[in-house]
């Protein structure tokens, strides 16, 4: 007989509480890293402009799906750049 389950009784972590990130990351001194980056909240989206509207939508144009289309938008709007995976439609490689 074999049982899933999970061995702590209550969820936590980043993706439970994103609000606070800063909980969940360890110090820079811990790190067995080279490079340390630091989580940080995210801005929250500013209003754009109509340039900005106008460079999303070119962008976002050849996502098809509408939650990847919201995505793409929001990143624009935040960087006001069109990152590569949007222009080919690609999934970033990870």
């Amino acid at each position: 007989m074999v049982e899933i389950g999970s061995v702590e009784p209550t969820l936590s972590g980043l993706f439970v509480d994103p609000e606070n990130p800063e909980k969940y990351q360890l110090k820079s001194e811990d790190s067995l890293f080279g490079n340390f980056v630091e989580y940080k909240k995210l801005p929250p989206v500013p209003k754009p402009t109509e340039e900005i509207r106008k460079i999303a939508r070119e962008c976002c144009n050849s996502v098809s799906d509408d939650e990847g289309k919201r995505e793409c938008k929001i990143d624009v709007y935040r960087t006001q750049t069109c990152f590569s995976q949007y222009k080919s439609n690609e999934k970033p490689k990870v």
